[in-house]
């Protein structure tokens, strides 16, 4: 084949492969409830309000945070982390923040707000408006 049939068809495969990463990284609903909807349908800018445990320091502002459906990557601040307060694996918290979905990289969450959650308090019933 020549190149003048070729370089249509290789145009034609890109936008079909770049239509593709786009509708996974922003074509669904701008919520997300846990962990495991955030990594399916990563959405950047998307604002999130999860409940779960910090597990381990991963970087210097990274920790792996965890819920019922998985893990992902949070990116907090230490001046986002309760004041006072040692947070160790096991503690429950609420984080507030917003997804990072960058394409073909790992979606993570830069947490904006740490909120340590009182033991037996039910989810949603703590009177913190998100941000």
């Amino acid at each position: 084949m020549n190149t003048r049939v070729l370089v249509p068809i290789a145009l034609s495969v890109l936008v079909v492969a770049l239509s593709a990463c786009a509708e996974q990284y922003g074509q669904h609903p701008a919520t997300a409830k846990n962990v495991q909807e955030v990594l399916d349908h990563p959405i950047d800018d998307m604002k999130v309000t999860l409940r779960g445990q910090i597990v381990e320091r991963v970087g210097d502002d990274d920790y792996t945070f965890s819920d019922s459906t998985g893990e992902i990557v949070v990116d907090i601040d230490d001046d986002k982390l309760p004041e006072g307060h040692v947070i160790t694996p096991g503690t429950e918290v609420e984080i507030y923040g917003e997804v990072e979905a960058k394409m073909f990289k790992t979606p993570h969450i830069d947490v904006k707000r740490v909120r340590l959650v009182p033991p037996g308090e039910v989810p949603g019933t703590d009177g913190t408006p998100s941000p």
